[in-house]
């Protein structure tokens, strides 16, 4: 984590020298350069690095993929949220695959959480009245589905969308966030999914 600060904080100091016009023109250029390099991978082939938030050593490149989404998708929301213009990222067609690509991590951040085989922790959106997550502990280790009408939760959290996306990576702690989420059912497995953190940290 160090090394990576580090190499932040010196392409901060080096693009201080740079103006906004010369700085949009480099995201242009280089967003149509790295678009045209993704769609050279197989989707299906292991990545260069693996989504080690999601609790894995290997990823495919769509997973790869997905979770650059997310990080240019949180860093322009940041940019967005100190001018008050959040809005637009949260239109569904931005938000879904940025919000379903993080919740992948759930199992991982579930890790440690202790329940019987079976048991199902509900999690959606308050933008979702029906729809949304499901954590089921299996007799090896928890998985994420999409939600299955009628299976019985022993708990559910109901997240806010402005809540999640800062909360999921590290723009809000857990602390921050349980007054702004509604939970149900059991409050220790429905928490368990407020420290999810989708981020490199």
């Amino acid at each position: 984590m160090a090394y990576l600060n580090r190499l932040n904080a010196d392409w901060v100091r080096a693009a201080r020298r740079l103006s906004p016009v010369v700085l949009m023109e480099l995201l242009a250029q280089s967003g149509a350069e790295y678009t045209a390099y993704l769609h050279t991978l197989d989707p299906w082939a292991p990545a260069a690095f693996a989504v080690a938030w999601a609790g894995e050593t290997e990823s495919l490149n769509w997973f790869h993929i997905a979770r650059d989404y997310t990080e240019k998708w949180h860093h322009q929301q940041q940019i967005r949220a100190a001018v008050g213009q959040t809005t637009p990222l949260l239109a569904p067609r931005f938000f879904r695959p940025f919000i379903a690509t993080m919740l992948r991590g759930l199992p991982h951040a579930y890790r440690a959480v202790a329940a019987p085989e079976g048991t199902v922790v509900q999690v959606r959106l308050e933008i979702e009245r029906d729809g949304g997550w499901q954590l089921v502990k299996t007799a090896a280790a928890w998985q994420l589905r999409q939600t299955v009408p009628g299976a019985t939760s022993a708990a559910e959290v109901v997240l806010p969308p402005e809540v999640a996306w800062r909360l999921f990576t590290k723009g809000m702690s857990p602390a921050e966030a349980r007054p702004l989420v509604r939970v149900s059912g059991n409050e220790v497995l429905a928490e368990a999914a407020l420290r999810l953190v989708a981020v490199m940290a």
